[in-house]
């Protein structure tokens, strides 16, 4: 059965109410590809219209309306659990329907205004210990101790040349809650780096050593310049991960518990630091998960659509708690929340942001599970009713 047919079937159950639980989050995954949540919004559409003839409606407020009437209507053929309702509403008001229009059409009510208290630079520190803010606005030379210019920065990038060198110069870059950067290493590696992260790596590679680089705390893209050579190793609290020529994503938050590393092409090897020889191999579309408490690595297949997003600006959640939710919000918009109780924390969602605001967001959770919140300045104070 087509991608198309399954969503036509599980549509139908859903409005009918005969949707089971594992159907629903069938439903659910199927519903985070463009195309295939454009065919339920029609779908909503269609029922709608068929139930609504001759009344005037827009798009978007058709599908609302009509969930509203799967989850409130008193006909039996119309009943079913509300979890299924999230299901639904998560898919079409994160894919079909902007948050802005929900904001506006579904809510009177105006979202309060979140306001960060400052505005953070990015921090280049470099290897004689002189820091240098980077605004993200400027194009200039980054020149080292003997006045040489070792690289360029142009706006969001930082771009090293590659010069011949025997003695490793480390420079640093902290990157604050609520930016995202990218820098060029003089071997021609990119490196996308997200909110939160600090990363540390040579100005240029000494001619027959291996490129080490360090991921001291975030999350971060590879995309590593093949060289058979020199291998490339990213080192990562006790946990390193070693390729030749390959692109993948690392996320090693010091909050968390767990380092992943995701494959998108070519290999790697996973390691700890002090047991080398047992390397796990991955290939692509593989995931390794390093548990810092047990030292244990395993490995698993993923969609590595769902942990590379945040490069091009989208947020995505596939079955994501909501605390580990408010985790990257937090760090995606520089914003503290709190308030929230264990069950609201342990509830789970699917979801794609692509650019709502940290408001527009709020606004939506607050809809579909039903709590109140509130704004200071740049802390969310959550009230579960």
């Amino acid at each position: 059965m087509t991608n198309l047919s399954s969503i036509s079937v599980l549509t139908n159950k859903l409005l009918e109410g005969k949707i089971s639980d594992s159907e629903a989050k069938e439903l659910d995954v199927l519903l985070l590809q463009k195309e295939n949540a454009e065919f339920f919004k029609n779908a909503i559409k269609d029922d709608y219209l068929f139930k609504t003839v001759g009344e005037k409606f827009d798009t978007g407020e058709a599908i609302f309306n009509a969930l509203k009437e799967i989850e409130n209507s008193e006909r039996k053929s119309w009943r079913f659990p509300k979890k299924f309702y999230k299901y639904a509403a998560t898919a079409v008001l994160f894919l079909s329907i902007s948050s802005a229009w929900f904001i506006s059409k579904g809510n009177k009510e105006v979202a309060p205004t979140v306001v960060n208290t400052s505005e953070k630079n990015i921090e280049l520190l470099l290897d004689n210990g002189y820091k240098q803010l980077i605004k993200g606005d400027e194009n200039y030379s980054i020149k080292n101790d003997h006045n040489t210019t070792i690289g360029h920065l142009n706006n969001d990038k930082l771009s090293y040349l590659e010069n011949s060198t025997h003695t490793v110069a480390y420079n640093t870059l902290k990157i604050p809650y609520g930016k995202k950067f990218q820098v060029i290493l003089s071997d021609g590696t990119k490196v996308d780096l997200n909110s939160g992260t600090v990363f540390k790596y040579p100005v240029n590679f000494v001619e027959g050593q291996p490129r080490q680089v360090y991921l001291e705390n975030g999350e971060a893209y590879f995309d590593v310049t093949h060289d058979k050579e020199h291998r490339f190793i990213v080192n990562t609290n006790n946990h390193n991960i070693e390729v030749l020529g390959t692109q993948f994503n690392i996320s090693s938050y010091k909050e968390d518990s767990v380092i992943r590393t995701t494959l998108v092409e070519g290999s790697v090897r996973v390691f700890d630091s002090s047991k080398e020889r047992k390397a796990l191999l991955l290939i692509p579309n593989e995931q390794s998960s390093w548990d810092k408490n047990n030292k244990v690595i395993s490995k698993n297949v993923v969609d590595p659509y769902f942990y590379t997003g945040w490069r091009t600006g989208e947020l995505l959640f596939k079955s994501n708690s909501f605390a580990e939710i408010v985790k990257k919000l937090e760090r995606n918009f520089d914003v503290s929340i709190t308030g929230y109780n264990e069950k609201l924390g342990q509830e789970r969602f699917t979801a794609r942001f692509e650019n709502e605001t940290i408001e527009q967001i709020m606004r939506y959770f607050s809809e579909v599970y039903m709590f109140n919140y509130t704004v200071k300045r740049d802390k969310i104070i959550i009230v579960v009713n």
